[in-house]
């Protein structure tokens, strides 16, 4: 199986669990289905994505893959949520390190050069403030994702975007900003 079999399969499973998409199903509960549904069947769903998803990023993540091997963990030996205190931690000091030793990405990342040309949406970098800044570069899927959380959160439809059925609005360029008093000194304007 390649990577891109698998990462199909860990998108195919994340896609497979979302429920009403467009709208909630109820007034008061997006999707009943998930939001009550009986315990030992949420353990199943929450197990099903851990096996999957601990071997995408074994699979796709090259720092991911040393830390299980390093840690003697087999992703097709994770059964449950009982092995979740077994996976080893990834800290912002070990994706630093990553970033250095293979810049400008890093290797802790499971998004490949060649998956992101043909599927990028969106480069998010951290400041730097506490280590090294680290990218994270966000795919269309993350995209819907995130339109459909935001969706969600504020009770409205989805109009547009990979989750739904109409095309997304096209983006403008963003304007120069508010214009500062007259007198500011805050220095020169930077465009």
């Amino acid at each position: 199986m390649t990577t891109a079999d698998v990462r199909q399969q860990w998108l195919s499973l994340v896609d497979a669990h979302v429920c009403h998409r467009h709208e909630p199903a109820e007034e008061r509960c997006w999707c009943p289905e998930y939001d009550r549904m009986p315990r030992e069947r949420l353990r199943q769903v929450q197990e099903e994505k851990l096996r999957l998803a601990v071997r995408y990023l074994y699979e796709l993540s090259p720092m991911y893959r040393r830390k299980l091997d390093a840690a003697g963990i087999d992703p097709a030996g994770v059964r449950g949520l009982q092995d979740l205190v077994h996976l080893p931690l990834v800290t912002k000091e070990e994706m630093s390190a990553s970033v250095a030793a293979h810049p400008p990405f890093g290797e802790y990342t499971a998004v490949d050069d060649d998956h992101w040309n043909r599927h990028g949406w969106m480069l998010f970098n951290t400041s730097g403030t506490t280590a090294q800044p680290r990218s994270f570069r966000y795919t269309d899927f993350a995209a819907g994702t995130a339109q459909l959380s935001r969706s969600r959160s504020t009770a409205q439809p989805m109009v547009s975007g990979p989750f739904s059925r109409q095309p997304a609005p096209r983006r403008r360029r963003p304007s120069a900003g508010p214009r500062r008093p007259t007198g500011s000194t805050a220095g020169p304007r930077r465009g």
